[in-house]
């Protein structure tokens, strides 16, 4: 069994964050399998017991949602420049948990963000992001010309690395002179959607997330969401 830093494994099961975990520590009010732990960077089994203030961290129930986030808003609870954030689109009196966003979404950008209160799922997300496939919806600033769609083919290189789109519809707007174009991305790095069309000499005006690991917004309004289904909680699992 993996040995995980205690002050992450509270964090991870939606107590608190990681830096007033440690407080909690030194604080003297975190046992670890009935005994007293205060020492800061401890490792303990994912499996052990944790309570924190005699209460067993783990046992709300786990929730799992996908919303459609509007432009213009914050991937987050709360912004320090008062701009819309998620905590004005979500009912905390239904929901009654914590939610956090898993690979979040520029404050420009639209579509799919998955929520949860989930810390393990969140963590084992993160690490393999570079590996999970998102299909986008963009529109660049000019017609995309027949020569630049086989450089998407053949992949383009950012930051030292080939990154590869399967071009899967576009249509033009010739009186607007751009193009609107629906791809998928094996590669979540922040922003690769405008550094990949920005490398082949367009700006990008638009982004939309249409899915992420295959769980989409169909249906969904701007600024609705739902909860995943058993299959789809599996599927983010196996990743």
């Amino acid at each position: 069994m993996e040995l995980v830093r205690l002050q992450k494994l509270i964090a991870l099961a939606g107590t608190c964050s990681r830096r007033a975990a440690e407080k909690l520590i030194l604080e003297g009010r975190v046992k670890v399998d009935g005994k007293v732990v205060t020492t800061l960077g401890a490792k303990v089994s994912s499996d052990s017991k944790i309570h924190v203030d005699n209460k067993l961290i783990g046992e709300s129930k786990k929730v799992y949602y996908i919303m459609n986030k509007p432009e213009g808003y914050i991937c987050d609870l709360k912004d320090n420049y008062k701009r819309h954030n998620l905590r004005e689109l979500l009912d905390f009196k239904t929901l009654g948990e914590r939610l956090y966003p898993i690979e979040p979404l520029n404050y420009n950008y639209s579509g799919a963000v998955l929520l949860t209160n989930d810390g393990i799922l969140k963590d084992l997300i993160t690490k393999k992001s570079r590996t999970i496939t998102v299909t986008y919806q963009v529109r660049i600033d000019n017609i995309l010309s027949q020569a630049k769609t086989k450089q998407i083919l053949k992949g383009v290189k950012i930051n030292d690395k080939v990154v590869m789109a399967n071009i899967i519809d576009f249509s033009f707007d010739r009186e607007h002179s751009s193009t609107l174009i629906k791809l998928s991305l094996v590669d979540s790095e922040k922003d690769i959607v405008v550094k990949f069309f920005n490398q082949l000499g367009y700006k990008v005006k638009k982004v939309k997330r249409l899915d992420y690991a295959y769980i989409d917004i169909n249906g969904l309004a701007s600024g609705n969401y739902r909860p995943l289904k058993i299959h789809e909680i599996k599927k983010l699992y196996s990743i």
